[in-house]
């Protein structure tokens, strides 16, 4: 096995461990939580959006015109886990206020934030 073959199951692997973090939040109807799980999800998606861009300017993709159509759909294919990315960033965000705990306490909404900002940094 190649390290790009390794590399590519971590990713892989890391993203199924993350949607199972989420429905776990969801499960225990913590905003906190679920809230860690929507930035990571927007992290990663931010995370592979830059990837595209710079293979696309870093790639040989014009040079040879040899198997030109699979090249072709290799990047199509990037673009649209991309793309699935973004709008799964966009499903998850309405989720934000899900489970909103009262306003009461007012000194957690500080400790959430390193939280949220914690678990961005971690993904990215």
């Amino acid at each position: 096995m190649t390290a790009a073959n390794t590399f590519d199951l971590l990713v892989d692997f890391s993203y199924i461990l993350g949607n199972v973090f989420f429905v776990e939040a969801m499960r225990r109807r913590k905003c906190l939580l679920v809230r860690c799980a929507v930035v990571s999800n927007a992290t990663f998606a931010l995370g592979l959006s830059v990837l595209l861009v710079l293979g696309i300017f870093d790639s040989n993709m014009y040079d040879d015109t040899t198997y030109a159509w699979q090249r072709a759909i290799t990047w199509s294919i990037r673009f649209l886990v991309v793309l699935f990315l973004a709008a799964g960033t966009y499903v998850y965000a309405q989720l934000w206020d899900l489970y909103r705990p009262n306003v009461a306490r007012e000194n957690v909404v500080c400790l959430q934030y390193v939280a949220i900002i914690t678990s961005a940094l971690l993904i990215w």
